[in-house]
């Protein structure tokens, strides 16, 4: 990302934001993505899903792998009460500065801590830097090939207690399947999807799982799926009244369970997927 994207974005939420307004700012920032260019942030319809978790788990401490320019963790800061420490550790120092900058203007600089470096070199110092035995919620959306070997170390080091709730974000699309395979197979995970749609398009839907561990931790995932699973995914979840065909389609090469919003499963395996419709009809994307 170049410097004159995130002085694009920061001089766009100075000038249209108001000064120690956290919403303004955050709303700005949506502008921003759905007007001008589309970020690289949770955004606000994925937001409110980090915002549910975030009120249902109402955390003491907070850990975010990838500030990128300070949206999530300013999302964050506002869903929470300001004795809540949030750490956020991002790899880039232009990114950070950016970071630092906004959650100036939106006053909530002093509530977020943010680390300069790489993840697997900070998390192993976080617990003295900053007197903590665990983090209560972790958001995860930083290098997806980093999410599994990050999210062991949380686990190895002790930041990761009973009752941690983890948030991550792209598991699917730009995807982390290793991190996938990792929690879903794991016999004391259980996962559930929710949809919702992609950063800043309105067209382009998607599943967002929740995952819960069932003994020691709560954790919970949001995934951007490949656009024939998420369409798949969405099928299935308006068409549960009656069954007329089932049709075999070639899946990518995730496999992943999804449950719907009345708790009806739909379980596939990667490559194929057998697919219960009420009707004759196949929808376009199955044709051919």
């Amino acid at each position: 990302m170049s410097s004159s994207f995130r002085k694009a974005l920061l001089n766009f939420v100075l000038k249209n934001s108001h000064l120690g307004d956290a919403s303004s700012v955050i709303n700005t920032i949506d502008k921003y993505g759905w007007t001008q260019q589309a970020l690289m942030n949770i955004g606000d319809r994925k937001g409110k899903i980090l915002d549910a978790a975030l009120q249902s788990r109402q955390p003491k401490t907070v850990l975010e792998l990838g500030t990128f320019l300070g949206y999530s963790s300013l999302r964050m800061a506002s869903q929470l009460p300001e004795d809540t420490l949030i750490v956020t550790i991002e790899i880039n120092p232009e990114s950070a500065a950016t970071a630092r900058r906004i959650h100036e203007h939106a006053g909530v600089a002093n509530r977020i801590q943010i680390v300069v470096d790489q993840t697997d070199r900070a998390i192993p110092h976080l617990n003295k830097q900053f007197n903590v035995d665990s983090f209560d919620f972790i958001f995860i959306d930083h290098h997806k090939e980093a999410y599994l070997s990050d999210f062991k170390l949380l686990e190895n080091i002790g930041l990761i207690k009973r009752g941690t709730m983890i948030v991550a974000d792209n598991i699917i699309y730009p995807g982390a399947p290793d991190y996938v395979n990792y929690v879903r197979n794991n016999p004391h995970y259980t996962s559930t999807f929710h949809e919702s749609t992609l950063e800043y398009n309105r067209h382009l839907i998607y599943a967002i799982p929740l995952a819960v561990y069932l003994k020691k931790r709560i954790v919970a995932e949001t995934n951007a799926d490949r656009r024939l699973c998420e369409r798949i995914f969405l099928h299935i979840h308006r068409n549960t009244a009656g069954v007329s065909t089932i049709f075999q389609v070639e899946l990518c090469k995730h496999g992943i369970e999804h449950e719907s919003a009345n708790g009806d499963p739909f379980k596939y395996s990667c490559r194929k997927i057998k697919i219960s419709m009420t009707n004759d009809r196949k929808l376009p994307f199955l044709r051919g």
